[in-house]
């Protein structure tokens, strides 16, 4: 596993909730990838929902409609999704297979690795292409 960087840390921190929003993005398209494999027929393991979070309710949302999305360091953010995707690129089918997280990742790490090299605006499109944000927040309340 590696290290993030001080200066990683240091953004995630000032942009914590673009950052969560991202972290539940790849979620979502975790969620997407497996209902297009479930439609172009292919079987698999039975897979646990992830986006199942007790007493909370999960809405899909927009980019525009995150506080910060626009002005946040695109270019930094995929430099952390790069270095997570080393491992996952790494592991075998069947780890992919047990693991469905990692099984959807495994395909948007190939495309990112492929896009390389990306400016700010560029990593920006390509979170905005393969990832879907939402909003997750206690049942019954608005805020997240």
């Amino acid at each position: 596993m590696t290290v993030p960087t001080r200066r990683w840390m240091r953004a995630v921190t000032r942009r914590g909730a673009v950052a969560a929003t991202l972290a539940l993005a790849i979620v979502v398209a975790i969620v997407l990838a497996s209902a297009a494999d479930a439609a172009r027929g292919k079987r698999s393991a039975p897979k646990r929902d992830p986006l199942k979070i007790p007493n909370s309710a999960i809405d899909l949302t927009v980019w525009d409609n995150i506080s910060g999305w626009a002005e946040d360091s695109h270019s930094d953010a995929l430099g952390a999704f790069l270095s997570s995707c080393r491992a996952i690129l790494r592991s075998p089918n069947s780890m992919r297979a047990e693991r469905p997280v990692q099984g959807a990742l495994y395909d948007i790490c190939g495309r990112a690795i492929a896009a390389l090299p990306l400016d700010d605006a560029g990593a920006r499109a390509f979170f905005e292409k393969n990832f879907r944000p939402v909003r997750i927040a206690p049942l019954g309340e608005r805020e997240g």
